[in-house]
């Protein structure tokens, strides 16, 4: 996953910092982890058609970051917080804030008529033989059943 390949370059960017525990206060390597890797794996999520297998992917590459920052290693410690928000609640909001902004766009935005093309193409035509493809109103709608919303 090519979010996490880079995630993994940011972080490995700021080793020094990671292995510096007792200089630097946890508070303030968490802070540059946030800012520089997370933001970094995170970045365009918004319009991301990602399944839940890709989100677990991205929940433990975070995790194993977290763990290296802390220095904890799995037999002997669990990372488990609930202040610790998981990458994938991120993404699933940032999903639900995008659509938002579409829909109150004006009529003749690009985004716009592509959410319309997007619905009104998937009664009309029928979609190509083969691998069923994951795309982003596919996901939104599965959350929606998900939540038993109705919209």
């Amino acid at each position: 996953m090519h979010c996490c390949v880079l995630g993994n370059l940011s972080f490995c960017s700021f080793w020094l910092i990671w292995m510096r525990r007792p200089k630097i206060p946890l508070q303030k390597r968490l802070q540059v982890y946030y800012a520089m890797c997370v933001s970094t794996m995170l970045y365009n999520c918004s319009s991301w058609a990602a399944s839940k297998t890709i989100l677990n992917k991205l929940a433990t590459c975070h995790r194993s970051h977290l763990r290296s920052i802390l220095g904890t290693h799995w037999p002997h410690s669990t990372i488990y917080n609930e202040a610790l928000r998981p990458p994938s609640e991120t993404v699933i909001e940032a999903r639900w804030n995008m659509l938002g902004h579409v829909l109150c766009m004006d009529q003749n935005a690009p985004a716009q008529n592509a959410l319309q093309y997007a619905i009104e193409g998937a009664k009309k035509y029928r979609g190509r033989c083969g691998h069923h493809t994951t795309n982003l109103l596919d996901i939104l709608k599965a959350e929606i059943m998900e939540r038993n919303l109705n919209l």
